[in-house]
C-alpha cells in the first residue's frame, strides 16, 4: 500500500530524498522527511516543498514513488 511505502521512505536513515508521481502527471519533491505527514486514515499527503507553502493529495491519485539517487540525495540533504 502505497500509504505504507511513504512512512517508511519518511522512516529511513539515513533519509533519502524521492518524487510522488501523480495520476494527473506532476509530481512532487519530498526532500525532508520532516516536510510530509500521511494523515492518521492513510488518504492523505500533508507536505510543504521547499518555497515553503503547504499542500495535500489524496494518497489514491499517487501512481509511483521514485527514490533519488544516492550520491544527488545526499547533496540535496546536506543543504537542508
Amino acid at each position: 500500500m502505497i500509504a505504507e511505502e511513504l512512512l517508511e521512505l519518511q522512516e529511513a536513515r539515513p533519509f533519502v530524498p524521492f518524487e510522488v508521481h501523480l495520476a494527473d502527471g506532476s509530481r512532487i519533491t519530498i526532500q525532508q522527511w520532516k516536510w510530509m505527514l500521511v494523515a492518521p486514515n492513510l488518504r492523505v499527503l500533508h507536505y510543504v516543498n521547499a518555497e515553503g507553502p503547504s499542500h495535500q493529495v489524496a494518497i489514491d491519485q499517487i501512481t509511483q514513488i521514485v527514490q533519488k539517487p544516492v550520491a544527488e540525495a545526499t547533496s540535496e540533504t546536506v543543504r537542508n
